[in-house]
């Protein structure tokens, strides 16, 4: 499953702590409103409606006194009024006050005789932005509209990416591009559209998508397994027709086995403190991945082994739908124990 991604937004409750040790940074009239906002906001607070009231009266003010739209400081009140709509479950407004701040960045990043330097921290925030209106469709399994966010943003992020000199090799340093995405985000960004894709059964476009996203990932990292399993998956399940040359036996056997095989391998070589439980998972899910691959092949013993296996894994951490999941393979092949 695709993880979440900030590309500089700020998560709900660090924004409210951010947001309270520096109400000094704005004018009176903005902090004295912001204060109420944050009060509004703290997680004993019932009452989300006073907290977007002062919100958007904190906003009457930065406009009142003549602030920068585009500022830090005004765009960090709309981005947090979003945050308060979306964990209050608005989604519609929370996503239109969203739209509104990356309509705003891309208009100025567009604007003739903009500073390249401003015109790529723009276009960097409305990245994130994007990618955040993306994660909350994902999260609705409205995926026409996740796709359009997540497909502007991933365009804009490679686009950019390749205007600037790669100072160091993807997956090898946290920061290949000056003053652009982190591997880290540029994967996770990848990553995201890939699984829509993969959600509406597009296999052929999630495929390269996350073998991108797997090329920006550090070494030993356990989300690597999480892609190559994502991979293993999408590769068995490509669209085949009787003019290509490919089965779909030997795209298992060729192409989704080896991945499946290379994240257990990983997922096995990850020691402490790199080690998570990302690690201990993807080991099941390759695990059972190869039992259903190999029954795909018809190699009935080998797949009881590997789903005896899996069971075992999943067992191991509690993964109940793992558990089940074997156990239905295990019922394929034959085996008459479960």
């Amino acid at each position: 499953s695709a993880t979440g991604i900030t590309l500089g937004l700020w998560g709900y409750s660090t924004y409210l702590t951010y947001l309270a040790n520096t109400t000094h940074a704005y004018p009176e009239p903005v902090a004295k409103e912001l204060r109420k906002a944050l009060y509004y906001s703290l997680p004993t607070s019932s009452s989300p409606r006073d907290a977007v009231k002062h919100f958007r009266l904190a906003l009457e003010k930065c406009r009142d006194l003549g602030m920068d739209p585009l500022s830090d400081e005004v765009t960090g009140v709309k981005i947090e009024l979003a945050g308060v709509l979306l964990h209050h479950g608005l989604v519609e407004k929370g996503v239109e006050v969203l739209e509104g701040v990356l309509d705003e960045v891309v208009a100025a990043a567009e604007a003739e005789k903009v500073d390249e330097g401003f015109r790529r921290k723009l276009l960097r925030r409305g990245v994130g932005i994007a990618a955040r209106v993306g994660e909350v469709y994902i999260g609705k399994g409205r995926y026409a509209e996740a796709e359009e966010a997540l497909g502007w943003a991933v365009e804009t992020a490679v686009r950019e990416a390749r205007k600037l000199p790669i100072e160091k090799t993807p997956g090898q340093d946290l920061e290949p591009y000056k003053d652009w995405l982190s591997s880290s985000e540029m994967s996770s960004l990848l990553e995201n559209l890939a699984s829509v894709y993969e959600s509406t059964n597009r296999f052929l476009l999630a495929t390269p998508l996350y073998l991108h996203a797997l090329e920006y990932m550090p070494p030993n990292n356990c989300h690597s397994v999480v892609l190559m399993n994502n991979l293993s998956a999408t590769l068995s399940q490509q669209p085949t027709t009787p003019t290509l040359p490919v089965s779909r036996e030997q795209l298992v056997a060729d192409s989704a086995t080896p991945w499946a095989q290379k994240a257990l391998k990983l997922a096995s070589s990850i020691k402490s403190p790199d080690r998570t439980e990302e690690c201990d998972l993807g080991c099941a899910v390759a695990t059972h991945n190869l039992a259903e691959f190999a029954e795909m092949l018809g190699d009935r013993e080998l797949a009881r082994q590997r789903y005896l296996e899996a069971r075992s894994l999943a067992r191991a951490i509690g993964a109940e739908e793992g558990v089940r999941k074997a156990e239905e393979g295990l019922k394929r092949v034959g085996d008459e124990e479960v």
